[in-house]
């Protein structure tokens, strides 16, 4: 078990491709360093996956640390990770204290998830796109949730970075003004890199007028590098909540 959980701790010090040279000795004493800490949390409690997620993130800001970003985008980033870690954070003290473990190892889970997903996006070469996505994803002061999953190969998709992010501008604002406000709406983006990139949307909430978003979907300005496959909305309630899939890909 001590051995996996090393492992878990060195594929965490790699999140991200733009760690410099200097960074991976630096990284490796780090590692070493926390090895005794670790043994002394046990190899199976809610207190080592906390641990090993702290140094996830903080690998995870090394990282970001090496990139172009100017000092206001990241103290602006850092604080909106901050947030939204400290709310994860919060429910999982909130269920221990109510003595519901089995609830915060849920919590535990999904946090995880969400570095891998962080991990995989910045693994295409999108700083922008990534940034972008992830900032949105963290605020709440949206008409809907924001996840995302990437799928396939970890390709190198630099030359779309700033089309990705030009287009993904162009159709949150869509939604934003489409999404009804008292629906419980959510979006996922699901990038396909299996052959040619695919790029998948999925609205799943409730619409102010369910026929017009529909037509005027297909008039949203997307980045000329794209091209729309297909969108289909399916009632899923008796409410008027849709699904609505979005699918597009490289011309």
């Amino acid at each position: 078990m001590i051995f996996l959980l090393k492992q878990r701790m060195t594929s965490a010090a790699f999140l991200f491709c733009y760690l410099q040279n200097g960074e991976k000795c630096l990284i490796t004493q780090r590692i070493r360093k926390n090895e005794s800490r670790l043994m002394g949390l046990g190899t199976n409690s809610i207190r080592t996956r906390l641990f090993l997620i702290y140094l996830e993130i903080g690998f995870f800001w090394r990282g970001w640390q090496c990139t172009m970003f100017n000092p206001k985008d990241e103290v602006d980033l850092l604080c909106s990770a901050r947030h939204d870690f400290l709310n994860d954070l919060q429910l999982i003290k909130g269920y221990l204290f109510l003595k519901k473990p089995d609830k915060a190892e849920e919590i535990i889970g999904r946090v995880t998830q969400k570095l891998n997903q962080q991990s995989r996006l910045s693994h295409l070469h999108l700083p922008n796109c990534s940034v972008y996505l992830m900032q949105y994803g963290w605020s709440s002061s949206h008409a809907f949730r924001l996840t995302y999953e990437v799928l396939g190969h970890e390709d190198n998709l630099a030359q779309y970075d700033d089309d990705l992010t030009e287009m993904f501008q162009q159709l949150f604002a869509f939604l934003e003004e489409s999404s009804s406000p008292v629906g419980n709406n959510s979006v996922r983006i699901v990038l396909d890199t299996e052959e040619k990139l695919r790029i998948l949307l999925i609205f799943e909430g409730k619409l102010q007028e369910k026929e017009k978003a529909s037509q005027q979907l297909s008039k949203v300005p997307v980045n000329q590098s794209f091209q729309w496959v297909e969108h289909y909305m399916i009632n899923t309630d008796s409410d008027g909540s849709v699904r609505w899939t979005m699918c597009l890909s490289i011309k």
